[in-house]
């Protein structure tokens, strides 16, 4: 064989070798579009049907922390297989499919087989990116990304605004009980919306005749919605978000499971009460860890935080429990009520105040129906509330008859307003309802509940809300990004002085130095 012919050969079998791998790299990333796609598309209809609609911020913080046990359960396995496994079957039986059909083609008429071949590599390519386009589409919109890019166009940033708390005064301070209300909606008194206000057991003990405070229209701030922003809203002043840029900035840097720490640049609720003598305790029914509350807490001076692993140490009994979340109610509060003995007399005993915060969890979704609560209503889910607020006021009752609230405030406030998804029992209620608000009680000692409130303000201004009702004197009565509803006036370089467009602009603006600060060590 001459030189040239071989010459030819080789060139020939490259070009054959390139064809092949055109081919084959041309399957691969069809492969990949469709898988791609599909993965998006099933992540986002999971999201719509279990949280509605959810934001970057929320996806991040919680996709970084998931827990099957005590933190979903079921829930994280569907999320698992439906988004990481699902989409990859899918895919295949869809290539396998088309490759069945190439084979047929092979054994035609050359003629008729070339013409099928571009005809279905264009189908191919087509139904790829379509598929990848309308899963892009739709998950975006599920976690409000067009949002969270517009956001990094914002004038405004956090550190502009944002106030360390300056205790000025101590003279008064006192215990503290903190109740949350999973999904504690105000809107659920309305007794022309619902078979029957789910609230009312808790409003007949804490009616303001008897002294008992509210702030009139209570707000989820933008952006919030989910238990953690509830936590570090009320008790850090600020929105929860940050985290994608703190880890860019390398905030997060050198962090062990063991010197992790949760906003550990932010001084928070929990750290102004360690600072001032006061011991601090968290009881929740789920899974500590889940979200990492835990390290939030104990990041920011709470000595104990219990959870399901210690009622399941404790001994608590399985019908205690729903799988998928943790301890009901009933005997949430009655830990609570233990603890609170506990507390309330090594405080006489030291002369040391305590914080008690605790989480409630029956009226997490999906709806569940512990053995103790009587179904009286066609959807159970009214029923559901109203038995996790009856237990609430028993606790209530036992501070009330043991004297406590001679010497210890109470603040009992929703975690964030009713999420609501695709398949919520109160959709047509709430999802087009004008006035949302969060259900709110305030009780300090002495008082007469005659100081007004000042109404309308949200999740932001109940850190110094809450440092109020402790007794301890903040300068201007400012903290984080809020100003305390017992200030009739608002500071005019208050955030909350903002006009409502300008106001929304900042808390939902990117601020990345802010946060990388916020995220940092302390």
């Amino acid at each position: 064989m001459s030189a040239g012919t071989q010459e030819r050969a080789a060139s020939g079998r490259g070009i054959r070798l390139a064809k092949r791998s055109g081919h084959l790299l041309s399957r691969v990333a069809v492969f990949l579009l469709i898988w791609f796609g599909i993965a998006l598309l099933i992540a986002a209809t999971l999201i719509r049907v279990f949280w509605g609609e959810i934001t970057v911020a929320q996806m991040m913080l919680n996709l970084v922390s998931v827990e099957t046990d005590g933190g979903g359960g079921a829930l994280v396995w569907i999320c698992i297989l439906g988004i990481g496994v699902l989409p990859l079957l899918i895919t295949i039986a869809v290539t396998a499919a088309l490759q069945v059909r190439r084979r047929r083609r092979l054994k035609r008429d050359p003629r008729q087989r070339f013409r099928e071949h571009w005809l279905m590599r264009t189908v191919r390519v087509t139904a790829g990116a379509s598929v990848v386009v309308l899963g892009a589409a739709s998950f975006t919109s599920s976690v409000s990304l067009a949002d969270y890019i517009q956001a990094a166009n914002s004038q405004y940033s956090l550190d502009q605004f944002h106030v360390e708390p300056s205790v000025t005064g101590e003279s008064d301070k006192r215990n503290l009980v903190l109740i949350y209300l999973e999904n504690g909606e105000a809107t659920l008194e309305d007794t022309e919306l619902f078979e029957k206000d789910a609230f009312d057991p808790l409003q007949s003990v804490t009616d303001p005749a008897g002294g008992w405070q509210s702030v009139e229209s209570l707000r989820e701030y933008a952006g919030g919605g989910w238990t953690m922003s509830g936590l570090v809203a009320t008790q850090c002043g600020i929105p929860l978000g940050g985290i994608i840029s703190a880890a860019s900035s390398g905030a997060l840097d050198g962090q062990s499971e063991e010197s992790k720490t949760y906003l550990g640049g932010t001084t928070c609720l929990g750290d102004v009460l360690e600072q001032h003598g006061y011991t601090s305790v968290f009881l929740g029914g789920a899974n500590s860890s889940f979200a990492e509350k835990d390290t939030f807490l104990k990041t920011h001076g709470y000595s104990e935080v219990k959870g399901l692993a210690d009622w399941r140490a404790a001994g608590e009994p399985e019908s205690s429990f729903r799988s998928d979340w943790g301890l009901s109610d009933r005997r949430l509060m009655a830990h609570a009520t233990e603890q609170l003995d506990e507390l309330h007399a090594e405080s006489e005993a030291s002369g040391q105040p305590f914080n008690l915060s605790v989480l409630t969890l029956d009226t997490h979704g999906p709806t569940h129906v512990f053995d103790y609560c009587d179904v009286d209503t066609r959807d159970p889910t009214t029923s559901v509330f109203a038995c996790s607020m009856a237990e609430v006021a028993g606790f209530v009752e036992h501070m009330e008859d043991q004297g406590y609230l001679e010497d210890t405030a109470v603040v009992i406030m929703g975690d964030h307003l009713k999420q609501i998804n695709a398949g919520d029992a109160f959709q047509d209620q709430l999802q087009d309802h004008p006035d949302r608000t969060i259900f709110n009680r305030i009780w300090i000692p002495g008082a007469d509940g005659s100081t007004p409130l000042r109404s309308e303000v949200d999740q932001l201004s109940m850190y110094p809300t809450l440092l109020d009702v402790a007794g301890l004197s903040v300068a201007d009565r400012e903290a984080g990004l809020g100003v305390s509803a017992f200030s009739p006036e608002v500071p005019e370089d208050s955030a909350q002085s903002l006009n409502p467009e300008a106001y929304l602009e900042l808390i939902t603006s990117r601020s990345a130095e802010f946060y990388s600060q916020a995220w940092g060590a302390p």
